[in-house]
């Protein structure tokens, strides 16, 4: 899921709601501070591509994510 330079502030639930799925989730250059932990329940999710935002914390559950 490509959701690169979409001046994201926020990452909804409803946005990862249709995706459980996925295994490629690409949020580089947004305004994002904090990731939800709905994104923790991703456990297919192989790459993670978080490069500039503003991301000040991580979610606990992150370790779930074993093909990470």
């Amino acid at each position: 899921m490509n959701l690169r330079l979409q001046n994201l502030k926020v990452i909804t639930p409803i946005h990862l709601e249709k995706s459980f799925n996925i295994t490629h989730l690409d949020l580089r250059n947004n305004r994002l501070r904090k990731l939800p932990d709905e994104i923790c329940n991703l456990i297919l999710l192989r790459e993670m591509k978080l490069d500039y935002n503003f991301l000040v914390t991580l979610p606990y559950g992150l370790n779930r994510l074993k093909h990470l």
